[in-house]
């Protein structure tokens, strides 16, 4: 296809051409803020790295936040309740987490100990930096944050 008027193949007629792009459209390396509710970790290459949490009393939840400096990390819950026997609460799933914090929370039907899993495991030669802040949360302060909404 070429401009029917001139011939030129950029069609510079039916196409413009873009201008300059400003500078606050720029993607920008992501600051971690110096928060100190924030616990750092470094899973190395290869490792895993898991957050025990008791909970006893059945509709508590667990609530998360998590990122890493650099590259993608796992993130995988698992409940153990009073057999050794592992049960899935949330499937493994990879977040890039360099680019914005994950954040999230599940409701822990049963009361066991329940598993955090950060997985670095797919990585063979980079660590990755986690920032982490983790909480279970019980019931009834569950209801009282539900009647502030």
């Amino acid at each position: 296809m070429t401009d029917p008027e001139t011939g030129d193949p950029k069609c510079p007629k039916l196409v413009k051409p873009g201008g300059v792009i400003p500078e606050s459209y720029y993607n920008q390396e992501p600051i971690i803020p110096d928060d100190a509710n924030l616990t750092v970790q470094v899973v190395k290459h290869g490792q895993k790295f898991d957050l025990n949490y008791d909970v006893d009393i059945p509709g508590s939840a667990i609530r998360y936040i998590f990122k890493t400096d650099e590259g993608d990390i796992g993130l995988q819950v698992m409940l153990q309740t009073g057999t050794m026997a592992m049960k899935t609460v949330q499937a493994l799933e990879k977040h890039n987490t360099h680019l914005v914090y994950e954040d999230g929370s599940f409701t822990c039907d049963e009361p066991g100990k329940y598993i955090l899993r950060f997985d670095n495991s797919h990585s063979w030669t980079k660590n990755k930096t986690l920032h982490y802040f983790c909480e279970v949360i019980k019931p009834d302060d569950i209801k009282e944050e539900e009647t502030y909404l």
